[in-house]
This record gives C-alpha cells, structure tokens and sequence, in this order.
C-alpha cells in the first residue's frame, strides 16, 4: 500500500477518514513544511520537523477532537478493544518498533519510537495498520501481533524516547465531512512563509544541518562516514525532504511556484544519490559536492518562501 511520508500524521490521517484531509493538510497547517535541524536519537545529524506538535496542532486547528490515554504496565487487552469499539477507524499508538514482528525489517534493526494504529483485538492477536514502513521503497501495511510482542512494543519503553511519548493512546475523534478550502489553504502557507523568516531555526535549518554534517564529517573514521552519507540519503530521498517536496505541489497552482518546487526536487535527487554512492565508495570530492548542491538546497527554499509573500505582498512580514 501506498505509504505516508510520517508514521504519526499518516496513522492521524488514517484515523480521521475524510479523503479531504489528507496528510499535506496536517503538514501545512502544523508546520511540518519547515525543516529543523539537529541530532537524532543516536547522535548524528538529521533534517526533520517536529512530527508531535505538527499533528496536534493541525488538529487544533481543524477543530477536531481529540484526547490522550494513559496506559497502565498492566495491559489490559480487553480495555484497548473497548477503545477500539469506541473508535471504530482505530486508536494510535507510539511503539518500540523492535517489537512488530509482522515485518522483519523492525528486528533487523535497533528499535526506534514508531507510530501505529491499533485497528482491533481478536483471536489472542492486535490487528494493525503500519502507516510507514521504512523500506526502499517504503510501504504502509496492515499486520498481526501476537498479546505477548504486541505487550513488549507498547510497554518497551524506548531509551531516547525523551518526550515520554510511549505508553499513551491518542484517541482522535472521525471528522468525515470537513473540508479545507482553497482560501484557509493560501492563508496558511502565507503564516508558513512569515515564520520562516521570523525564526532562525527554520531559516537556518539546510545551512546549519550543512554544518553539523560537516564538523562530523571532518572527525569520522571511514565507515562513520559511509554511515553519515547514507543518513544524508535517507533524509533527503526516503524519510523527509523529497517526499515533502512532492506533497508541496498540491499546495499552490502558482506556476512560478511549481517551477521553484521541481528545480529544488531535482537538486535534492542529486544530493540523494551523491550521498548514496558515497555511503559505498567514500571520495571527498563527492562529499564536497554533496555540500555545495545542499547549499543550493539552502538558498532555493529561501527563494520558494520569498515567493509566497512577494505573490502576496500585502502578508510580508
């Protein structure tokens, strides 16, 4: 199945059924377009955006309901299928990843914090849907786990989990007949651009994940570089940035913007492969390269959010 491009808005998405809303409107109106840039869980440097807060906050926004569960070290299996009963499109779920066995892609893996969508309890197994499976390419699927497994990625509380996102259900209310209109759209992406260039994190985000890449970089042996070169690939084709990128044309029918959009995509896709081929054979010229194309990356989002408040001038900051 098709995947989404992050496991927490995707199973947000998949709860809410309403083909209106789809996963670019939890992206435009939670901020998931601006990029930020820092240390993953392991300590080498990633592009993101804050995936909590861009879900909740875009369901603010929409007015759609919703509440968090607590769940207790003594799982009780009967009171998930009551919730599931009572959300009938499914709960979600933050899990130990290393834990969902219906893919061996998670026990090749160190366990990472991973969203799910617990759908129903039934003949001793937790039903579920994988909004993102992180494969090449990636995929969302629907699987089985067993009380036990299903016990051990709810409760196996992840060790860089520093928000204390495990152990809670978020329980969204359906919200099928809403409807984003063309203008909350524009006005949207207008309050984007404005923060863009109000707030350092997110206009420095490229240029300072440049830097850190760099200084890591500099002191790697060779295999941490191969390592740093293959998450600048992952980052760039498979997790965030290209994925969002494409999700951004349906955003505007501005031509202009299209044209920028597709001349930053095709940027990216370089990086991506540069990256790639240097994750097998390393060549500084290669990851000097990488380096200058990711500063075009830079000065090109610069230019798109420029874009968006000279189309409407009278919003500038």
């Amino acid at each position: 199945m098709k995947p989404y491009i992050n496991c927490f808005t995707g199973a947000i998405v998949h709860t809410l059924d309403n083909p209106n809303i789809q996963e670019s409107s939890l992206m435009l109106l939670g901020k998931g377009y601006l990029l930020i840039s820092g240390y993953d869980e392991y300590g080498l440097p990633e592009i993101t955006f804050p995936v909590q807060v861009c879900g909740e906050t875009a369901l603010k926004d929409l007015c759609i309901k919703f509440s968090h569960y607590s769940l207790t070290s003594n799982l009780n299996f009967d009171d998930l299928q009551a919730l599931c009963e009572r959300y009938i499109h499914g709960v979600i779920a933050w899990t130990n990843s290393a834990h969902l066995s219906y893919s061996s892609l998670y026990s090749i893996n160190l366990g990472y914090l991973h969203s799910i969508v617990i759908k129903k309890v039934a003949n001793e197994k937790i039903h579920v849907f994988d909004p993102l499976v992180v494969d090449i390419p990636p995929y969302s699927t629907c699987g089985e786990l067993s009380l036990e497994n299903a016990k051990m990625a709810l409760t196996n509380i992840v060790k860089t989990d520093t928000a204390n996102l495990m152990g809670k259900l978020l329980l969204v209310e359906p919200a099928p007949r809403l409807y984003l209109n063309e203008n909350k759209k524009l006005q949207s992406l207008i309050k984007l651009a404005n923060n863009f260039f109000q707030n350092d994190i997110y206009l420095d985000a490229i240029k300072h994940y440049i830097k850190i890449n760099e200084e890591a970089y500099a002191k790697a042996d060779d295999e941490l570089k191969k390592t740093l070169s293959r998450r600048i690939f992952d980052h760039a084709q498979v997790l965030y940035i290209i994925p969002l990128l494409q999700m951004m044309r349906f955003e505007t029918t501005s031509l202009k913007l299209q044209e920028l959009l597709e001349e930053e995509i095709t940027e990216w896709k370089s990086v991506a492969m540069m990256a790639l081929k240097n994750s097998k054979i390393l060549s500084d010229r290669v990851f000097n390269k990488i380096i200058l194309t990711l500063n075009k990356c830079a000065q090109m989002r610069y230019e798109y959010w420029d874009w968006i408040l000279n189309e409407n001038s009278h919003n500038r900051r």
